[in-house]
């Protein structure tokens, strides 16, 4: 499943069409839960709710970042706001790039893919 983003609010489409950032906007619950391989698009200014996490993207800009292993590279970066809706709710910002991940609550992602307006995110296996 490949979850886009578009104008606040998130669609449900399987991985295997990938098709472009979705133009019409839909209910963001729709986006349900998730598994691992399937994937978030988000583009500028957009979030998206999977599995009792919601995550906004912005900022995106040219600089400096780290990758999942330590390793510091320059590139496309995006800001990720996670709010996790849990007891009690937590809420986190992230400044990544291709090779970065993170865990959002019950999610562990990884950056994809990132340009100047869009990330992509994928939902790990948790060990």
């Amino acid at each position: 499943m490949l979850v886009t983003a578009c104008a606040r609010e998130a669609e449900k489409v399987p991985a295997a069409s990938q098709p472009p950032v979705a133009v019409n906007p839909v209910n963001p619950a729709a986006a349900g839960d998730a598994v691992a391989g399937d994937e978030l698009r988000l583009q500028s200014n957009t979030q998206a709710t999977v599995g009792g996490v919601r995550i906004g993207a912005g900022n995106f800009w040219e600089g400096e970042y780290q990758t999942a292993t330590g390793e510091k590279k320059r590139g496309w970066t995006a800001g990720l706001w996670v709010f996790v809706q849990a007891e009690p709710p937590a809420q986190e910002h992230h400044r990544v790039g291709v090779g970065s991940k993170l865990a959002a609550g019950n999610l562990d992602l990884e950056v994809v893919e990132l340009t100047r307006d869009t990330v992509r995110l994928r939902i790990l296996p948790r060990p």
